[in-house]
């Protein structure tokens, strides 16, 4: 087997080659399977439920026809805000623990790393981040906690969305701990980008020639697509592409073990590298869901309640029509029974 890159040569700013820009382009797009886009969708129309547009064009238009009230007693509201200060009402705890002895000096390093997890907590806002990726979980069908270390120097928990994350549809472990890489999406501006990641001018890109690369090997309108997902039309933003990645590497003993690679895509040629510390094996992305089901596309509880509160809305909506319809009765009459045949003045005058 060959032994992976050192740490030292893949760190940094890199100038990818076209081809090898268009292979991680071609991953992502893969990750972006056509499950995906309807499960994104559907996430949407999830979190629109949740704040009351539960008709849908078909049945409002019915009840318009009826003269019907459109009302939404949204029940499924009030259930997710019990549901989530319930589950946000018990904080997770933790405590680390030494797994040597309980010298002196152990109990010294378990002490500072249980301060510094207490003050990651803090600085994260921790009681308003859980309470907000629980009722994300529940609405959304799912949510993830990214853990990261800030540009103020700090280490803290942010709270990501359903789309703003990519996970190797392949996975099918809970925490995605066997995905080939996983994928955060950030929209920045592009003076931003080149301050922080030193790029300069260099990163305006050169759409034609891209596409004349495309062109010598028939994938020329692929590219086009996957084109609008690194600029946007008026090029004020700049899509980054978070792409972390397990990869086997060989200790200084010759032992092999797992280290976390974080290519951040910047534009279309240039890529952004480094590792996370040695330490560190698992991705430091953490899902948040209701219901597991075995890939990446988790479900909540909105998604199970949706048929249940539609049967509501329904149900008050027929009481509503009832009662209009008994308290304005019809006339049945005969057309020769109307003086004149006045339709109108008999209506207004009876």
């Amino acid at each position: 087997m060959e032994e992976q890159p050192t740490i030292q040569n893949r760190t940094g700013i890199v100038q990818l080659t076209p081809g090898e820009a268009l292979n991680n382009w071609a991953r992502i797009m893969y990750y972006e399977t056509a499950e995906y886009n309807q499960w994104k969708t559907q996430c949407l129309s999830n979190r629109k439920f949740y704040y009351g547009d539960q008709l849908s064009a078909a049945d409002a238009a019915k009840m318009a026809e009826r003269g019907q009230f459109q009302m939404v007693v949204n029940k499924i509201r009030k259930s997710i805000r019990g549901l989530t200060g319930l589950l946000a009402s018990s904080l997770p705890k933790y405590r680390v623990v030494s797994s040597f002895g309980d010298d002196a000096f152990d109990s010294y390093i378990t002490d500072l790393s249980n301060r510094i997890l207490d003050w990651a907590w803090q600085n994260s806002n921790g009681i308003h981040l859980f309470q907000r990726g629980i009722k994300r979980a529940a609405v959304d069908n799912i949510s993830y906690l990214n853990v990261i270390y800030s540009m103020d120097k700090k280490i803290k928990m942010e709270l990501l969305s359903y789309d703003d994350v990519l996970v190797d549809p392949s996975s099918k472990d809970p925490m995605f701990t066997d995905a080939e890489s996983i994928v955060i999406i950030k929209r920045i501006s592009l003076e931003k980008a080149k301050t922080v990641y030193g790029i300069g001018q260099s990163i305006v890109m050169d759409s034609q020639a891209i596409l004349n690369f495309a062109s010598q090997s028939g994938t020329t309108e692929q590219v086009r697509i996957f084109l609008n997902k690194v600029y946007d039309v008026s090029k004020s933003y700049v899509l980054i592409y978070e792409c972390y990645k397990k990869l086997s590497v060989k200790t200084d003993e010759g032992e092999w073990t797992t280290q976390i690679m974080k290519e951040t895509l910047v534009g279309f040629q240039h890529a952004y590298r480094e590792f996370l510390p040695k330490d560190i094996h698992d991705y430091p992305i953490i899902p948040i869901y209701a219901e597991d089901t075995e890939n990446p596309y988790k479900l909540g509880e909105v998604m199970f309640l949706k048929d249940l509160q539609q049967f509501i809305n329904k149900c008050f909506g027929v009481v509503i029509l009832n009662a209009q319809t008994l308290s304005n009765p019809k006339i049945v009459l005969k057309e020769t029974d109307i003086p004149d045949g006045d339709v109108a003045t008999f209506m207004n005058t009876y």
